[in-house]
């Protein structure tokens, strides 16, 4: 079973400063395609910023996006995942938490970053190698051991 170091070895992970404005935030992840990001100071998580907190903390309170810092309206009590946790036990996390998105934190210093899509991939392949596993063995029994 994958851990979730395994999931994010080798991915960039793209992180955001509580400096950043709103406004700078939102551009930074239209860009990159992704709908949440890490909040850092220099390689500690202090939070994380979402399309939800967008709408809700900033949008629909009449905040100025020009204006507000991530700082004022991102989410500080961030459930975490350990780097040496399987990917089921991330999932597991986020349900109780009711997140999509998970930091992989280490001594307080962000790792790297997975959402549930990641995750429900992950479990997807392997899924689909343990049923090619159990294909080839079925297939591969003579045919009067396997009756």
């Amino acid at each position: 079973m994958n851990t979730l170091h395994s999931i994010i070895r080798g991915r960039e992970t793209w992180a955001i400063s509580p400096k950043m404005t709103a406004l700078e935030a939102a551009e930074f992840m239209a860009g990159k395609r992704i709908g949440a990001a890490p909040v850092v100071e220099g390689d500690r998580l202090v939070g994380v910023f979402s399309e939800r907190d967008l709408m809700t903390r900033v949008v629909v309170a009449g905040r100025d996006p020009h204006q507000t810092l991530i700082a004022e309206v991102m989410t500080r009590n961030v459930v975490t995942g350990r780097p040496d946790e399987s990917y089921t036990e991330g999932m597991r996390r986020m349900q109780q938490a009711r997140c999509r998105h998970l930091p992989i934190v280490e001594d307080g210093s962000l790792l790297g970053f997975v959402s549930l899509r990641d995750l429900l991939q992950n479990e997807i392949e392997e899924k689909n190698e343990e049923l090619r596993f159990m294909n080839e063995y079925l297939h591969s029994m003579p045919a009067s051991q396997g009756r």
